[in-house]
C-alpha cells in the first residue's frame, strides 16, 4: 500500500484470485469493494483480471469496475490475430 503513493500509477489491476471468488466468497466481495473504492479515492483506474462469468462482469461493473480483462472477453491471442479482431469489430 505504501507504494501507491510513491510510484506514478495510474491504474490499479485487482488480481485473479480476487475474482475467481465473488461469488462464493463475502469477503472477498468486501475486499473487492474496499479495493475499488481506494483506486477511486486515489484517482486511479481499476482493471479486474481473470473474468471468466457473465456473474463476475456483471458484479464488477455493478461496483464500479469500468475496465477488465479474462477469458470472457477472449482468449489470449497473436498480434495479427488481435489487431484482425479489433478490425473487425470495432470500425471507426
Amino acid at each position: 500500500m505504501n507504494y501507491l503513493h510513491r510510484l506514478p500509477l495510474d491504474t490499479l489491476k485487482i488480481d485473479r484470485s480476487f475474482v475467481t471468488k465473488l461469488s462464493d466468497d463475502a469477503s472477498e466481495q468486501r475486499a473487492v469493494v474496499a479495493i475499488i473504492a481506494l483506486a477511486h479515492e486515489l484517482g486511479l483506474n481499476v482493471v479486474a483480471e481473470g473474468i471468466e462469468e457473465k456473474a463476475e462482469l456483471h458484479w464488477l461493473q455493478a461496483h464500479a469496475c469500468l475496465y477488465g480483462q479474462g477469458y470472457l472477453m477472449a482468449k489470449p491471442s497473436s498480434l495479427n490475430a488481435a489487431a484482425a479482431h479489433l478490425d473487425r469489430d470495432f470500425q471507426w
